[in-house]
């Protein structure tokens, strides 16, 4: 937290791009800025389409402005209807000496709920490894004229690997379909681009109608080498832009698997004149979802995320806009790069043209799709042909490497995962034309069933049970297969993961559902909701597809992300044993404050919460900060009048057999209504509604082996059981 004073790496160039310097390089922080969240009686309240607020709005911010050197207004991270992004705001300030004194000032400020710093990305750039030589062809195609192979480069060789020219045949992007480029710069006047002007942003001015380079870069500048080519890194923009949608059949230049899309230009430099870094691309995401996006491409990234950049993402995903980001190019396995492991977001590892992942990208069962980001690879080698797309500058880095053929043209090759990223970001733009229903997570389910296997041999992988991004195959889901069950949620709660949905809007009832973490088959069901259970730190996906007389090959399927904190559980128990009960205790991650609330029965009365020998409190409500796994206890004095029975019947009600092992029956004397399931340590598990039967049959096949108890609502009142599950 307090190594703030400097900024770090990490975004993505035939120079490779979206890689980043490691987590525990010093640079970890932009230098001048925090995220600060106000609480709610603090926080000014922002007009509709209001982006920043004056330090007038905020009376103890403005008071500090001379003190700190803050600006005078304060960029807001609002987007969607989340509350606490409504209230939290990007501030910066110059006397960058005093920023641990800033930091401490702020964090001891009654009006303010959360401050953190703001993790740098930044674009890494290198140089064409040596020994490179170029591909062979046979022809120009197409009416752009550097589609297809031309003097003897193949320079389409990416659209040809995902079988463009077949999904082409079959669906066209439509104009109503927004894909958001959120990067250092963005030509919008590229000929082969064209984006309006209301679709182009620059968030260092907070001006709309231009998202390109700063007027000080030399457009003209022929380089000698790209270690020192700022025109070339300032064209990275423009690069991924054209990947995504530059314009197909018009005569001029590329096309692209997006082409026919709205293309957005969000630009987020920095003052560098380098052109290497992203500042404040949070702030552009924000702008591009606040302003039509559909899908959002970002080809940086670094090895931490904020907690305010976590909720402009999920907001965004919240709001059913696709995000699509870059899996990084340090060649590091399993090794999450943000914001590409944030839930509902897709990421994307790069190929080369043999279907094997690229030397230079991230890998792992943590990122989702691969796509052609790398070279042509010749007899085993990677050659200098790489991606070719728009750039601000005129060709520099095939130029150097002995590629001509587009000499002097604004135009160029580069590599990374930062250009695999545009290429998926430019067939969910097609994809959308086919289906507008499609969010993030079934966006990444359908790329995910329609991929092409990866060549194995490099040793590295992806996501079991997905592979390279194939267009064609997309589109043929989307047109044939059955539909996915509709509104799949997932709702965490310590350790309980309750899922639900409803079944396909058009298709017959399904025969069963199956339900899947991480590509694994959990269970089958035919009812529309289960409940998980997750005791491990990290990122589930979930999945699920309704089945038809047993057909697997053409079902979609619906999917939800859900992140699971570390947890420390916190267990509470009552002495003397019956003397009440005591609700709040389960699992929760470090740093949260719960609430124990302790019920006496009759005859009893509640005396003291105890940890340790430790007396906590003497109120019947303990506000208690979790910290590490804790064993309290609720001390009670008394005898309790009644006596509830375990193992067997309770009142009115009786459960057998117990122990049970899959399911247990239920018998009433009177209507059984609702039966709710606690672990022994207070944290419910599920919640079924029984409808007024008699009997019932309850399926707890989902929990693992231990201890429950049942409370079982009737029309004579609730009755507590404890039963075993072996």
């Amino acid at each position: 937290m307090r190594n703030i004073l400097s900024a770090a790496a990490g975004f993505l160039v035939c120079v490779a791009w979206a890689g980043g310097l490691y987590a525990q390089d010093p640079q970890e922080y932009e230098s001048g800025a925090f995220y600060v969240r106000l609480k709610p009686s603090s926080a000014p309240v922002l007009a509709k389409g209001e982006a920043y607020v004056r330090a007038d709005a905020v009376s103890f911010l403005q008071a500090a402005m001379p003190a700190y050197g803050l600006h005078s207004r304060f960029a807001s991270m609002r987007t969607g209807n989340n509350e606490r992004l409504g209230r939290t705001f990007r501030i910066e300030f110059d006397s960058l000496d005093r920023t641990e004194e800033l930091l401490d000032w702020l964090e001891s400020r009654p009006e303010v709920e959360m401050v953190e710093p703001v993790p740098a990305y930044y674009i890494q750039a290198g140089v064409l490894p040596g020994g490179k030589t170029d591909s062979a062809g046979d022809g120009a195609s197409g009416t752009d004229p550097f589609y297809g192979t031309v003097n003897g480069v193949d320079l389409s060789w990416h659209l040809d690997l995902i079988n463009a020219q077949e999904a082409w045949g079959k669906a066209t992007a439509q104009s109503n379909v927004t894909v958001a480029i959120v990067d250092n710069a963005v030509w919008g006047d590229h000929p082969d681009l064209g984006i309006a002007a209301g679709n182009q942003y620059n968030v260092m001015s907070a001006t709309a109608g231009n998202s390109a380079p700063p007027v000080s870069v030399d457009q003209d500048q022929e380089c000698e080498s790209l270690n020192s080519c700022n025109v070339y890194n300032w064209s990275h923009g423009t690069h991924c832009a054209g990947a995504v949608g530059a314009v197909r059949g018009n005569g001029v230049g590329i096309a692209s698997i997006g082409s026919g899309v709205s293309l957005m230009g969000v630009s987020c430099p920095s003052t560098d004149a380098s052109g290497l870094s992203v500042r404040n691309g949070f702030a552009g995401v924000t702008w591009a979802a606040e302003h039509g996006a559909d899908v959002i491409s970002l080809s940086w990234g670094g090895y931490s995320v904020a907690e305010t950049e976590r909720e402009v993402i999920q907001s965004c995903i919240d709001q059913g806009i696709v995000i699509v980001a870059a899996a990084g190019n340090d060649n590091r396995a399993d090794v999450p790069f943000y914001p590409a492991d944030l839930p509902g977001v897709i990421s994307v590892a790069s190929v080369n043209s043999d279907l094997g992942i690229s030397s230079f990208s991230n890998s792992g069962d943590w990122v989702d799709v691969a796509a052609p980001g790398g070279f042509v690879v010749v007899n085993g080698n990677e050659t200098s042909n790489c991606i070719l797309s728009t750039t601000f500058c005129r060709s520099q880095s095939y130029r150097m490497s002995g590629i001509t053929v587009v000499n002097g043209e604004f135009y160029d090759g580069m590599y990374g995962t930062s250009m695999a990223t545009p290429v998926v970001a430019g067939l969910c733009g097609l994809l959308l034309s086919v289906d507008s229903t499609l969010d993030s997570y079934s966006m990444r389910e359908v790329l995910m069933s329609s991929a092409q296997a990866l060549d194995a041999s490099s040793g590295k992988h992806i996501r079991p049970g997905s592979g390279a991004i194939d267009a064609s195959a997309a589109v043929d889901l989307l047109q044939g297969g059955f539909l996915a069950p509709r509104n799949f949620t997932a709702v965490r709660d310590g350790i309980a993961v309750s899922l639900s949905w409803q079944a396909p809007a058009l298709d017959a009832p399904a025969d069963v559902y199956q339900l899947f973490r991480d590509d694994v088959l959990i269970a089958e069901t035919q009812d529309s909701s289960f409940v998980d259970t997750v005791m491990d730190e990290g990122l589930c996906n979930y999945s699920v597809r309704a089945l038809y007389g047993g057909r697997e090959d053409t079902t979609n399927r619906a999917a939800v992300d859900v992140y699971v904190p570390d947890l420390y559980e916190v267990a509470v128990s009552v002495s003397p044993e019956g003397c009440g009960t005591v609700s709040g205790s389960g699992y929760y991650p470090a740093g949260e404050e719960i609430l124990l609330t302790a019920t006496a029965v009759p005859g009893c009365e509640f005396v003291r919460w105890v940890e340790d020998r430790n007396v906590l409190g003497r109120d019947t409500s303990l506000s208690y900060l979790v910290e590490y796994d804790a064993e309290i206890e609720a001390i009670f004095s008394g005898t309790p009048e009644t006596h509830v029975e375990s193992d067997g019947f309770a009142g009115q009600v009786a459960a057998y057999p117990n122990p049970f092992r899959n399911t247990i029956h239920l018998e009433s004397a009177v209507a059984l209504q609702v039966v709710e399931v606690y672990s022994m340590s207070g944290q419910r598990l599920r919640e079924l509604a029984l409808d007024g039967a008699f009997s019932v049959e309850v399926d707890l096949s989902a929990l693992p082996a231990g201890l429950y108890v049942l409370k079982v609502e009737t029309g004579a009142g609730t009755e507590t059981l404890r039963v075993s599950k072996y």
